[in-house]
């Protein structure tokens, strides 16, 4: 059901998933594409927003803040994966796998790799702070509008 603190904790997931989005570039290889890294991602912070913190919202206080860190750590995953998973599309269709156990066991390696290489002290500090401060502040509107 749609409420005020589901709308605001998606908007502002998707405003952190836009921050922590416009670090990464900088965090690749020079000539690496990223397609449409910021579309899906900031998508996926509305989605994440909405579904996760959304709910928590409503009950203010701790609970807000601990539901804006899982997220956020959420949102971290999820995104990650994603683009490991349309990496490893591109690379199928590329012919690089003989069948497709190769390619499903592949896609957590390029999932990891992926989220080693763009987990930095500074994108992760920006990710968790900028949940508590989401969270903290869905919470308010949670409280005050539910």
């Amino acid at each position: 059901m749609p409420t005020a603190a589901r709308l605001v904790s998606a908007l502002l997931f998707m405003g952190l998933a836009y921050l922590v989005t416009d670090m990464v570039p900088a965090l690749l290889e020079d000539g690496q594409p990223y397609g449409y890294l910021y579309e899906i991602t900031v998508a996926l912070g509305a989605i994440c927003g909405w579904t996760i913190m959304g709910p928590r919202a409503e009950y203010g206080g701790r609970d807000a803040i601990g539901g804006g860190v899982t997220t956020g750590a959420a949102l971290f995953i999820t995104a990650t994966f994603v683009q490991a998973f349309m990496r490893m599309i591109k690379l199928s269709m590329r012919g690089r796998y003989d069948n497709a156990p190769e390619a499903v066991a592949k896609v957590f390696e390029i999932w990891f790799e992926f989220a080693m290489l763009i987990a930095t002290p500074k994108l992760l500090i920006t990710l968790v702070l900028g949940s508590v401060i989401a969270g903290s502040i869905a919470g308010g509107v949670g409280r005050r509008w539910s």
